[in-house]
């Protein structure tokens, strides 16, 4: 039997699980966070968080889409600065994300990437945040988001 990724044996003494259940609650103070859940990641490894949106709510239901969700991932790294990735994803095919991770296509750690389609290639750009602690990175991400995609209205 596979261990719990969420498990404190797994999760660097508890730390990722502790920083997810935060990002967890934080998430479900959005307004537009219709649920908040664990899911399994594309490898099926561990587990990240995903938030559907009541599209209704988000945007003022200006985005022209019924289904949307965010969905958030944090690594631990003791000797280092821990990674993570908050990655939006709607019906439409529209994806975008803040990374703190290994790119080949940008040199930053810190990026954001973003595609109007599943067909098109990423275009990244450097960032830098203003906060280092998980919820306020969550909540400024949250705030990029909808400044992000009020453009695209």
């Amino acid at each position: 039997m596979t261990p719990d990724p969420r498990s404190d044996k797994h999760l660097n003494g508890g730390r990722r699980s502790h920083v997810l259940s935060r990002l967890r609650s934080n998430l479900q103070q959005f307004p537009e966070a219709d649920t908040v859940r664990y899911v399994d990641t594309r490898t099926g490894i561990d587990q990240q968080l995903r938030a559907d949106f009541d599209c209704d709510v988000f945007l003022s239901d200006k985005l022209g889409v019924d289904k949307a969700a965010l969905y958030v991932n944090w690594w631990i790294h003791p000797d280092s600065p821990d990674q993570f990735k908050f990655h939006y994803r709607d019906c439409a095919g529209y994806d975008c994300g803040w990374h703190r991770q290994e790119n080949d296509y940008v040199e930053a750690l810190d990026h954001f990437q973003w595609r109007g389609n599943p067909d098109e290639d990423y275009r990244y750009e450097p960032i830098e945040f203003d906060y280092d602690q998980p919820p306020g990175i969550l909540w400024e991400i949250r705030e990029r988001l909808v400044e992000h995609l009020s453009g695209r209205i």
